[in-house]
């Protein structure tokens, strides 16, 4: 058996007197049983989810201390078939995997609760195999639930390494939707959205990801993403990407956005960078990053330029500027996050390893 335990205490003010406020005590046991076999895995599960509440109300008349207790169990089952395929030439493991996960989380009513710390999470693939829809621990929603996805992955026969995963699942509801919070709509269906997925290596040093989430009501596409990154050695990426996502009221699009982003070599020490990150739907351009990064082997320096577009009136501009010292330090302003979070596949040109002046092939 394993044992695990989420404990948390949190208090939480409000410059506004006219909000909730006050302490969130949380504590959550589970035990679990895995019978784990090279073919399948089941996992049930059981905790008890409790939280207490030590509130000072901006509205009379509501209780001050309120008590919630959930028992909360799973059962998530995985079993895996394989064989031997041949892809690009080389010999590849391919697998199916089937996945069943069930959730029962009774109805507890909610409404007395603040919601200081919770909203509704993104429908994707983690969250269909997640118990909670909420972000935070002030909602917990009742469920009688079974997801249902398809996974096939493929291996290389040589290292085991994953080089292409595609993945397909879905929700059913046992029951209707009861617990929800301020401006959700409640389900009216008895199953999800079909969500989809493909990631991997596509063609040589060529990645793709792609992301699908298929509204059945609406017969439309609620959100799609899909991206290729050409990456041919450490220090040298392209990528190119494209998002979209309705909004709640599915009448216009919440986000449309295309993004463009590289690094690249211009000479033996010097790298180029940048990124485009364009709104298809509001005609304007979000983020652009522009700069060059000079590696002289012991030390490396960084000038990047960002230009980021404000809600209201003119962007913002940052320059950075950095001077490292391998194994010492660094003086200046560190750029090195931005870039990571806004260029995939980005590599910090001091740390690559190196033959002389070239990469090493990945």
């Amino acid at each position: 058996m394993d044992f695990s335990m989420i404990g948390q205490y949190s208090r939480f003010t409000h410059a506004d007197l006219g909000k909730d406020q006050g302490d969130r005590f949380v504590f959550y046991p589970q035990l679990s049983l895995p019978i784990v076999n090279p073919a399948f895995q089941i996992t049930p599960k059981l905790g008890l989810h409790i939280s207490q509440y030590s509130l000072d109300r901006a509205v009379a008349g509501q209780p001050d201390t309120i008590s919630r207790t959930l028992p909360i169990f799973t059962l998530d089952s995985t079993m895996v078939f394989e064989r031997d395929v041949e892809w690009f030439g080389k010999g590849h493991i391919q697998t199916l995997e089937p996945r069943l996960y069930y959730v029962n989380i009774p109805y507890r009513d909610q409404s007395n609760i603040p919601l200081f710390d919770t909203a509704l999470a993104d429908f994707n693939f983690a969250q269909i195999f997640s118990e909670n829809r909420y972000s935070g621990y002030d909602r917990i929603n009742d469920a009688n639930q079974l997801t249902l996805a398809l996974t096939t992955r493929l291996l290389s026969s040589e290292s085991g390494a994953e080089q292409f995963k595609a993945m397909i699942g879905q929700r059913y509801y046992f029951k209707p939707q009861r617990v929800a919070i301020t401006g959700e709509t409640t389900r009216q269906d008895d199953f999800s959205n079909l969500v989809a997925a493909v990631n991997g290596l596509v063609a040589p040093k060529t990645y793709m990801d792609m992301a699908w989430e298929y509204n059945y009501s609406e017969r439309t596409s609620d959100r799609f993403s899909a991206g290729v990154r050409f990456q041919p050695d450490l220090g040298k990426v392209l990528s190119a990407s494209y998002r979209h996502t309705r909004d709640p009221l599915k009448t216009t699009s919440t986000v449309d956005q295309i993004d463009i982003a590289g690094q690249w070599p211009i000479s033996a020490q010097w790298y180029g960078i940048g990124r485009y990150n364009y709104s298809l739907r509001d005609s304007r351009v979000l983020e652009t990053i522009a700069g060059v990064e000079y590696n002289a082997g012991c030390w490396a320096v960084r000038v990047v330029g960002q230009r980021l577009a404000a809600i209201s009136g003119s962007p913002n501009d940052t320059l950075f500027f950095q001077l490292e010292l391998n194994d010492f330090g660094s003086i200046g302003t560190n750029p090195i996050s931005l870039l990571r979070r806004s260029i995939p596949g980005y590599g910090k040109i001091n740390e690559l390893p190196t033959d002389g002046n070239l990469l090493t092939s990945q």
